[in-house]
């Protein structure tokens, strides 16, 4: 009896005992399906996967709902895609076709895009969005030329935050290496989004022995390597940007940082102690990627906590100064992990906007993989039956109108993916995203991964 308890505790322990998240298909920038791999068009629950039942050269008869998303109308917008039945690249996106025509349970085929698997009766399919509605692709080579800023490590780059610096009347992003174990920050300006060159020479603005004043970061995770921390967002305030980062201490503990600086161009005043670190049962292990904004002049952030059984649940906090921040009261206020979250990784905040009671957060989810003992030793099928997604990063949108006592699932969620026909972009998205509104258009800059983590800008007009 003791044992059953026990096993009862530990599951609630790592699900939180959830019940089941209320979605909705609310108004958002981004708000068109873009994964289907079941039946029922659900890509909050696995359901019954879609299956090939026969063949006919480039014809495939499955079942398909009478109210498929993909129809004539859009079919250009959506690629066929199915696995390779090997482990860790079964997902869906290793072979990819384009779609000529659909008709009741028939598609037909157009040209192999990726992959050079045959198609089997019985193979699971995954169809998948090119890209967001109306966003058209602007750049053909990744926004970030890593080449100009000669202290760079490696090719991957992960974007901090873009803004419009009003006194050198140009953007301004910050950014660090990733996939190294050397990282700093560096910046970029911009005048048109698309081109970017370096700012303070190419240099970087900040590095590791930057923050070794400080308790909550300069190190790893292990406490051995030096790095500066990961920057995720900046905003301005009584006349000064805070710049919102998260890393290591040599303790190996996971915080929240602020710099301040009166220009965007200068270094600025790195605060010694943290401003949010683990305290509680849902971040204990660590709190980062911070996403910060404002409304009638209360300040909120939300963060993706860590809790020790490396459960990552979004997490929000308060603040009058943007120094001085305390934890909300019903942290943390997104757990959900189904379907395409169905991994407990990867919560972290992409986009974040409050107004009044209205709050809303876009936030990273990967699907969970099965590769257990059992399945890899007994059954044979650890990669097997897990269709779409398979930890690949996209993103999804929650929203609350009680001031984020509760908060609803996108109904098409994950409502922004990588394009996996596009080799810049065929792997998964990263950890950011930019909404920017201008007179003639509306832009996204976007980080998603091929063989390295860049940036790629979309673009559609503002109506």
């Amino acid at each position: 009896m003791c044992r059953v308890v026990f096993i009862s505790i530990f599951i609630c322990s790592i699900t939180a005992c959830e019940t089941p998240i209320e979605r909705d298909r609310f108004s958002f920038i981004l708000d068109e399906p873009t994964i289907v791999w079941n039946i029922e068009q659900d890509n909050s629950m696995e359901g019954e996967y879609l299956t090939v039942d026969s063949l006919v050269g480039d014809h495939v008869y499955m079942k398909l709902p009478q109210d498929f998303y993909i129809s004539n109308t859009n079919n250009e917008n959506w690629i066929f895609g199915f696995g390779s039945n090997s482990r860790y690249h079964d997902n869906g996106s290793e072979n990819l076709y384009e779609i000529t025509r659909i008709e009741n349970n028939l598609i037909v085929l157009g040209n192999r895009i990726k992959g050079k698997d045959s198609l089997e009766i019985n193979e699971t399919i995954c169809f998948w969005r090119k890209g967001p509605k109306d966003f058209a692709k602007c750049n053909a080579l990744p926004l970030i030329n890593v080449k100009l800023w000669p202290d760079f490590v490696g090719e991957s780059v992960h974007m901090g935050f873009i803004v419009f610096d009003s006194i050198s009347m140009q953007h301004v992003m910050y950014f660090n290496e990733v996939d190294q174990d050397s990282v700093s920050i560096y910046a970029a300006g911009s005048k048109n989004l698309l081109e970017w060159y370096p700012i303070n020479e190419g240099k970087p603005f900040y590095t590791s022995a930057d923050f070794h004043e400080t308790t909550w970061s300069g190190w790893d995770s292990e406490g051995e390597k030096q790095n500066s921390p990961f920057i995720s967002d900046a905003l301005f305030h009584d006349g000064s940007w805070h710049l919102f980062l998260s890393g290591f201490n040599k303790e190996g503990e996971r915080s929240i940082g602020i710099i301040q600086t009166k220009s965007l161009l200068q270094k600025g005043k790195i605060q010694k102690e943290a401003s949010i670190g683990p305290s509680e049962f849902y971040d204990a292990k660590g709190a980062y990627y911070p996403k910060v904004t404002s409304d009638k002049g209360i300040f909120y952030m939300a963060y993706d906590g860590v809790s020790r059984a490396d459960v990552e649940k979004v997490c929000m906090a308060r603040s009058g100064d943007l120094i001085h921040w305390q934890k909300m009261e019903n942290n943390p206020v997104i757990s959900d992990h189904k379907g395409w979250r169905s991994s407990f990784s990867s919560s972290e905040p992409n986009f974040l906007s409050v107004k009044g009671d209205s709050i809303l957060i876009m936030v990273s989810g990967t699907k969970a993989f099965k590769d257990n003992l059992w399945e890899r030793r007994i059954t044979g099928r650890s990669w097997m039956d897990v269709p779409g997604n398979v930890a690949d990063a996209q993103l999804g949108v929650y929203i609350s109108t009680d001031g984020g006592i509760t908060f609803k699932a996108h109904k098409d969620n994950p409502i922004m993916i990588n394009d996996y026909s596009d080799d810049l972009e065929n792997e998964h998205m990263g950890g950011n995203i930019e909404f920017i509104r201008r007179d003639s258009f509306t832009y996204i800059i976007y980080q998603a991964k091929s063989l390295h983590y860049n940036l790629h800008l979309r673009k559609k007009p503002t109506y």
